[in-house]
C-alpha cells in the first residue's frame, strides 16, 4: 500500500511538472444536400437551410456561396438559402440547379454541393389583343383569322371560347382558335365597320382573356360609263372630258383608250380629259369623224364606252418644221443658202415668208419663195460663229406658224505660207526640238534655225545628211545618205558614228559597227532607247537598239515592191520619211505613191492612203492618189501632214482616212507665198510641226524654208 501511494504521488508530481498542451481547432464539416422548390417561389421565401457540423461546440459557423453558375441564389450567414432579389425559377428553363456552398468556423472552411430541384407549377396560358380584317362578303365557311395564344407548360392543351360578342355574329373553334362567322351570319360594312369580341383562352385550370377587333372591308362596286359624243373644230387640241361614275365614294377612276383612231388621241388617266396626242392634229380635209373605245377602271372592275368625235372645218395654219442648212463661210450675198419648206392643208392658200428673229441682221428671205440668203454686203465667218439660228414666220393671211432655221457654217481652211529662209541648198531633212529650234539638213551640214528663219549655228562634217531625230537631251540623230551611216550630234557639237561602215553600202544586220545600210534617208526615235531608220536603197525599215548596239530589220527584205504584210513579207520602194506617234506606230512616206503604217510590236505594214498609183485626187484611204511623197508628219490633232513632193502640194490625212489638199495646186510648181491654192511649192520635201501648230516646210527645189499656218 505504501508503494502504491508512492507511485501515485510520483505520477502526480510528474504531471505537475509537464508544459500545458495547445488547443487544436477542429474544422467544420458539411455534406451535399438537396432541396426542392416550386418554380413560383418568391425571392423572400427560404428554399431551405443548409446544415453543417463542428466538433468545437463554441465555434460560430458562417455560410457563403462559392459557385452559382445560374446567378440566381443567395445564402444567409446562418445557412438559409433563397433567391436573389428579382430572381425567379423556371421549370421549363432548368429543372435543377447546383451550387457549391462553403461553411467557415472563422478559421477553417469546408464546402459541399447543394442541389435545388425545381418542381413545375401550372402557368396560365397567354394571349394578347389582336386585330383581323374581313371583307364584308366573307361567308360563314371562311376563316376570319386564328386567335394566337401560348402556354409555357409543356403538353398543356388550351381551348378557346367567345366570352363577349355584342353583335352575336361570330364563333370560334375551341381547339384551334379559328375565328369565323356563325352559321348563316354575314358582315355589312355600311351597318358596322368593326366588331370587338372578348375571347377567353383556358388550359383547364387557368385562363386569360384578350380583346379581338375585326375590321370590315368595304366591297368595291364597278364604275359606270355611257357612250358619249363630242364635236370639235379641226384645230382644237382638247376634245372634252369623259364622264364616268363610281358608287364607291373613295374610289379612284383611271381612264385609258382601248381603241384609238390612227393614234390621234390621248386621255389624261386621272381626269378623263380627252385630247389630241402630242404632235398630232385633227384634219377636216383628211377625216371628218373619229370613233374611240374608252375604258374606265377603279382598279378592280372595268367598263368601256364608245366615243364619237365629229370634226368641223377650220382654217389650217401653215406648217413649217425646224430646218437646218449648211453653208460655206465664203458664200456671197447672191447665193441661196437654202429654201425654207412649208405646207398648208387648205387648198389654194398663198404662203408668205418673213424673218421674225434674225441673227445680227445677217439674213433675208424671199417672201414668195422662202429662199434664204445673206443680206447685201454681209458675210459669215466660221471663226467668229459656227452656227446661226433664226426664226422664220410663214403666214396664209390668217394664221401664222414659226419655225427655227439653223445655218451651220462650214469652215474654209485658211492656209497661209510665208518664206523664212531663202538660202538652204538641198534642204532634205528637218526636226524641231522642244524649244522650237529648227534643224535642217542642207548640203553637207546641219543648220540650226530659229522660228524667224535666222540661221543660228551650222554643224559641218556630214556626208549628204538627210533624216534628223532629236531626243529629250537635245542630241541629234542623223542619217548620212552619202556614206551610208547613222551618226549622233551631241549638244556640244561632237559627231559620233552609231551604225554603219562609212563609205560601204550593203544590207547586213548585226553589231552596229559592222551593220551595212544603203542610203539611209530618214530616222525616228523609238520608245525603248532605239532608232527606226528608213534604209531607202534596201527598201527596208531598220532598228538600231542603242542599249545593245545591234541593228535588226523590222520590215522589208531588200527588194523593191508594194506589198502590205508582216516583217520581211512587206515591200517598200525607196521609203523616204518616217514619223512616230508615240504609241508604237510609225508612219512612212513611200515612193510607191502611198503613206504606210508600221506597227513596231507586230512588224505589220499596212497602207493608210494611196494605192500605188500616181495621181492627185483627194478621197478616203486608198481612193486618194499621191505622186512620190517625201514627207509625213503628225500634228497636234493626230492628222498626218504629207508633203506630196512631185504634186507640189501639202496634203492632210485625218483620223478617218480622208485625204484633202491644204496648199498648192496639184501638178503646178512654183515659188509663191500666199493663201490656199494660190500657194506654189517646188517639191516640198520635209515638213515638221512646231509647238504652236505651225508647219515648217523644206521646199527642196526652191532651196527654201517656209512656214505654213492653218486657221
Amino acid at each position: 500500500m505504501k508503494k502504491l501511494i508512492l507511485v501515485a504521488l510520483t505520477i502526480t508530481i510528474l504531471q505537475g511538472c509537464r508544459k500545458e498542451e495547445p488547443i487544436v481547432n477542429i474544422p467544420p464539416t458539411i455534406s451535399g444536400q438537396t432541396f426542392t422548390s416550386a418554380e413560383d417561389i418568391g425571392d423572400a421565401e427560404v428554399i431551405g437551410t443548409v446544415v453543417a457540423e463542428d466538433k468545437d461546440t463554441k465555434d460560430v459557423l458562417s455560410f457563403s456561396i462559392d459557385t452559382d453558375t445560374s446567378g440566381l441564389f443567395e445564402i444567409s450567414s446562418g445557412g438559409e438559402l433563397s433567391l436573389k432579389t428579382g430572381s425567379s425559377l423556371d421549370f421549363e428553363t432548368a429543372t435543377s440547379h447546383s451550387l457549391i456552398v462553403s461553411v467557415s468556423d472563422g478559421k477553417d472552411k469546408a464546402s459541399a454541393t447543394i442541389t435545388v430541384t425545381v418542381t413545375d407549377v401550372n402557368e396560365a396560358p397567354s394571349t394578347s389583343d389582336q386585330q383581323f380584317t374581313a371583307a364584308e362578303d366573307i361567308d360563314d365557311a371562311t376563316a376570319i383569322g386564328t386567335v394566337a395564344a401560348t402556354d409555357m407548360d409543356a403538353g398543356a392543351t388550351i381551348s378557346f371560347s367567345i366570352e363577349e360578342d355584342p353583335s352575336e355574329l361570330f364563333e370560334i373553334e375551341s381547339s384551334t382558335g379559328i375565328l369565323s362567322l356563325a352559321a348563316g351570319k354575314s358582315l355589312d360594312f355600311e351597318t358596322e365597320e368593326s366588331h370587338t369580341l372578348s375571347v377567353q383562352v383556358s388550359d383547364g385550370t387557368l385562363n386569360s382573356t384578350s380583346s379581338v377587333e375585326i375590321t370590315v372591308e368595304d366591297i368595291n362596286e364597278a364604275p359606270s360609263i355611257a357612250d358619249q359624243s363630242f364635236t370639235v373644230g379641226e384645230n382644237s387640241s382638247t376634245i372634252g372630258t369623259i364622264e364616268a361614275e363610281d358608287p364607291d365614294a373613295a374610289s379612284t377612276l383611271t381612264y385609258t383608250i382601248i381603241t384609238n383612231d390612227g393614234n390621234l388621241f390621248e386621255i389624261n388617266s386621272s381626269t378623263g380629259v380627252l385630247a389630241t396626242a402630242t404632235g398630232q392634229t385633227l384634219n377636216f380635209e383628211n377625216k371628218t369623224s373619229h370613233s374611240l373605245t374608252i375604258q374606265v377602271t377603279d382598279g378592280e372592275f372595268t367598263k368601256t364606252a364608245a366615243i364619237s368625235i365629229t370634226v368641223t372645218d377650220e382654217n389650217d395654219a401653215p406648217v413649217v418644221a425646224n430646218q437646218s442648212f449648211s453653208a460655206s463661210e465664203d458664200i456671197d450675198d447672191v447665193a441661196v443658202i437654202g429654201t425654207v419648206i412649208s405646207s398648208d392643208e387648205d387648198a389654194g392658200s398663198t404662203l408668205t415668208y418673213s424673218i421674225s428673229v434674225n441673227d445680227n441682221n445677217l439674213f433675208e428671205i424671199d417672201s414668195n419663195t422662202g429662199e434664204l440668203s445673206l443680206v447685201a454686203n454681209k458675210y459669215m465667218n466660221f471663226e467668229n460663229k459656227e452656227t446661226h439660228n433664226i426664226e422664220v414666220s410663214v403666214s396664209d393671211g390668217t394664221a401664222t406658224t414659226k419655225g427655227t432655221i439653223t445655218i451651220d457654217v462650214t469652215n474654209v481652211i485658211d492656209v497661209n505660207v510665208i518664206t523664212l529662209n531663202s538660202s538652204l541648198p538641198g534642204p532634205n531633212g528637218m526636226a524641231i526640238d522642244a524649244n522650237d529650234n529648227i534643224y535642217v539638213s542642207s548640203s553637207n551640214s546641219i543648220k540650226k534655225i530659229n522660228l524667224s528663219g535666222v540661221v543660228e549655228a551650222t554643224y559641218d562634217g556630214f556626208s549628204t545628211p538627210a533624216g534628223i531625230a532629236i531626243d529629250a537631251s537635245g542630241n541629234l540623230y542623223i542619217t548620212n545618205v552619202g556614206d551610208h551611216t547613222v551618226v549622233k550630234l551631241d549638244a556640244s557639237g561632237n559627231i559620233t558614228t552609231l551604225a554603219g561602215v562609212a563609205g560601204t553600202n550593203g544590207f547586213t544586220d548585226g553589231a552596229a559597227a559592222t551593220a551595212l545600210f544603203k542610203w539611209p534617208i530618214a530616222i525616228a526615235l523609238g520608245t525603248s532607247n532605239d532608232l527606226y531608220i528608213l534604209d531607202a536603197g534596201n527598201h527596208a525599215v531598220r532598228r538600231l537598239d542603242m542599249t545593245t548596239n545591234m541593228v535588226t530589220t523590222i520590215a522589208g527584205n531588200g527588194t523593191s515592191g508594194y506589198v502590205d504584210g508582216i516583217g520581211a513579207a512587206a515591200r517598200f520602194h525607196n521609203p523616204q520619211d518616217i514619223i512616230a506617234d508615240g504609241n508604237g506606230n510609225y508612219y512612212i512616206a513611200d515612193l510607191n505613191h502611198t503613206i504606210r503604217k508600221l506597227n513596231a510590236s507586230t512588224g505589220e505594214v499596212t497602207t493608210i492612203a494611196g494605192n500605188g498609183t500616181q495621181g492627185t485626187e483627194d478621197g478616203n484611204g486608198t481612193a486618194a492618189r499621191f505622186f512620190q511623197p517625201l514627207s509625213v508628219e503628225i500634228d497636234a490633232a493626230g492628222n498626218l501632214i504629207v508633203g506630196d513632193t512631185f504634186n507640189h502640194t501639202m496634203r492632210k490625212i485625218d483620223s478617218s482616212g480622208n485625204v484633202s489638199t491644204l496648199a498648192g495646186s496639184p501638178g503646178v510648181s512654183g515659188d509663191v507665198d500666199g493663201q490656199g491654192d494660190y500657194i506654189r511649192f517646188r517639191n516640198p520635201a520635209k515638213a515638221r510641226v512646231a509647238s504652236d501648230g505651225s508647219i515648217y516646210i523644206c521646199d527642196l527645189a526652191n532651196a527654201k524654208l517656209k512656214k505654213m499656218e492653218i486657221k
